[in-house]
Parts: C-alpha cells; structure tokens; sequence
C-alpha cells in the first residue's frame, strides 16, 4: 500500500534531520568533554560552597574558585540569582570533570524532553503544520522537526559547549506553556 507512502518518508526525513541535529549537539559537547564550559564553572564552584555551607556571594567565591579550579578560566564572582541552588548543589555534589559530564548530558536530555513536552503536550490545534490536511505533520513528525530546528541553532550548540542553564529555563517554559495549555496553570 503506497498511500501512506509521503507521510512515512516526511517522518523518515524529520528523524534524520532531528537525529543528524542532536548528533551535533552531543559531538559538540563531547569536543568539550576534557574543557568544561565557562559558565558550567561558575554553577559548580557555588554548588562546592552551597555544600559547605558558605554564600558563594560573598568574598569567599573568589578564593574558592581559584583553589578548585587551577587552571583555564576562573569565575570571580556569583552573579546567578538564589534559585539557581539545585541546580549548582547538584552539580556540586560531584568531582568537576564527572559534574560536567552529567551537566551537559542532562543539557541534551532536557532539549530532547522540551520538544516532546511541546510535541505531545500542547493541544493538536497548536501545532503549526500538524493535524492540517494536506500536507500534515504527526506529533511524532512535528516532535522530530521541532527538535531538529532547536538542536541545529547557535543558542544550542553555545550554550551546550559552554554549560550554561538555558535548556532547563526553556524546559520550564515549556511546562508552563503546556500547562496553560491545557488548562492546568
């Protein structure tokens, strides 16, 4: 049966293009496995100090940073806000070069979950290209374009390179987006 023939291979296209995006992501992030990110630094020396009990705003976060990290970039202050503290407290908890590892796995991870949260979360209505007759986009096929388009920007590739906490902001927004959504504000 050929009739469903263009769907599947739009579908087929948008995996690969989701797949080929996300793959560059993670490669971009894996060039960077031996040189953690400038920002990813700033979160873990605060999450060290959170874990000691000591205000990372306070003069204390200079001379920490610079003991714990010797070389390459040295935060010198904490210009992040206070609910910033799971996040650096996580990142903390661990040894630096396994804490990035984990951070900028879950950066990946939570990019991914975004776009299924928008693909399959929001209202069929809401979904340009998806559920309009022709041509139309599965959920599955919007997920793949949707996450293809944010995996493939500079924002990504930046911030994932460099550690910083925008796929959790963007994830958050999403949650919000699809809980008003559905009426669940």
């Amino acid at each position: 049966d050929r009739s469903g023939w263009p769907q599947r291979a739009t579908l087929v296209a948008l995996i690969g293009f989701a797949g080929l995006f996300v793959a560059l992501a993670v490669w971009v992030a894996l060039s960077r496995l031996d040189y953690p990110g400038f920002d990813f630094r700033y979160f873990w020396v605060a999450g060290q100090l959170w874990l000691d009990g000591v205000s990372p705003y306070g003069p204390q976060y200079l001379e920490a940073s610079s003991r714990l990290i010797p070389s390459g970039i040295v935060p010198g202050i904490w210009p992040y806000p206070p609910n910033i503290w799971p996040a650096a407290v996580l990142a903390g908890f661990l040894d630096f070069h396994t804490a990035w590892i984990l951070w900028f796995s879950l950066y990946i991870l939570t990019i991914v979950a975004a776009s299924a949260l928008i693909a399959f979360g929001l209202p069929l209505g809401w979904l340009p290209f998806a559920g309009q007759r022709p041509p139309a986009l599965s959920r599955t096929g919007f997920f793949c374009l949707h996450l293809g388009l944010i995996a493939a920007s500079e924002a990504v590739r930046h911030s994932v390179g460099s550690g910083q906490i925008s796929a959790l902001i963007y994830f958050g927004v999403a949650l919000i987006v699809v809980g008003l959504a559905r009426g669940k504000g």
